[in-house]
């Protein structure tokens, strides 16, 4: 029988399932990591990888972000656990440390797997953003991205998108063009 303290970490607590409704941060990712060490099937730290690295490409895909390749999300979720078990091995005195606390205030922030890095380099439009097309955020979707929540304040939430309002938004589109170029035909006959 698992009891809350023989289920505990020492530094981010009780281990939990990922959220599925925000971006998870590295703190997510790993108490979701934790979570399939102690209640999991699996027994590798690759396989217990594999897993969560396939949750958070699941998220960053229902938010239609585009996202690295799967092997570099598990690669990425190894190394996360790694960091966390180096941090396991300050003594309680060394855990007010400068050190540590950089390290752990770094493991506050979104576990990162966006291949559009432009908005780390100081990009806030789509006009902006220098990547080939299929890393870029779809058009509509940039305005509406929540690349500053992500690494700020995280008060947006991952929705369903409303298709039809988007596909309205491209018909309407596709109808102006044929008529203007209608338009533009019968002024040239004139």
């Amino acid at each position: 029988m698992a009891t809350r303290s023989s289920t505990e970490h020492s530094i981010f607590g009780n281990p939990q399932p990922m959220p599925k409704s925000q971006l998870p941060t590295s703190a997510d990712v790993f108490r979701a990591y934790d979570y399939q060490l102690k209640f999991g099937e699996c027994s590798s730290v690759h396989g217990r990888s594999s897993l969560i690295g396939n949750e958070v490409k699941k998220i960053y895909d229902t938010a239609g972000i585009p996202t690295i390749e799967i092997n570099s999300v598990v690669k990425r979720v190894e190394r996360l656990v790694a960091k966390v078990k180096e941090l396991n091995k300050y003594s309680t005195s060394k855990k007010s440390s400068a050190a540590f606390e950089a390290t752990f205030q770094s493991l506050q922030s979104v576990f990162d797997v966006c291949c559009c890095k432009c908005f780390d380099s100081g990009a806030r439009e789509r006009s902006a953003c220098t990547c080939p097309l299929p890393m870029t955020m779809p058009g509509a979707r940039m305005e509406v991205f929540f690349g500053a929540d992500k690494k700020t304040t995280r008060k947006k939430y991952i929705v369903k998108i409303d298709q039809r309002n988007d596909t309205m938004k491209l018909q309407k589109k596709v109808d102006r063009s044929k008529r203007q170029k209608r338009d533009h035909e019968r002024c040239g006959d004139g």
